[in-house]
């Protein structure tokens, strides 16, 4: 049997544009609508930029990628008890794995 879990959905800032000394990184305004049109439909949240979790898939879903002047913007798609998990836990921000060698998430 499978259990319906509500589900919220909200706008996320994920990150901008600029100089990232500290991963030796550059991301342009170009670079971001290219990330966000390389990017898949849905991508799944994680923590702390981490490669690998036991909450790989259960912490939600980016979607509806988007740059708003010099941001990249998605949809969070999350379960009402995973937004509580995280909320509770004191993870005040969670993450994505950006590939920018591929210009994508």
């Amino acid at each position: 049997m499978v259990h319906w879990m509500p589900q919220m959905e909200r706008e996320c800032r994920l990150f901008e544009a600029g100089d990232y000394p500290d991963k030796n990184l550059n991301i342009s305004q170009k670079d971001l609508q290219l990330i966000a049109e390389n990017s898949p439909s849905e991508i799944p949240v994680c923590i702390e930029h981490m490669d690998s979790t036991p909450f790989d898939g259960c912490l939600g879903t980016i979607a509806k990628l988007h740059v708003r002047g010099k941001e990249l913007w998605g949809r969070l798609l999350q379960s009402v008890e995973a937004n509580d998990f995280t909320r509770k836990s004191g993870a005040n921000k969670l993450s994505i794995r950006l590939d920018p060698e591929h210009k994508r998430i």
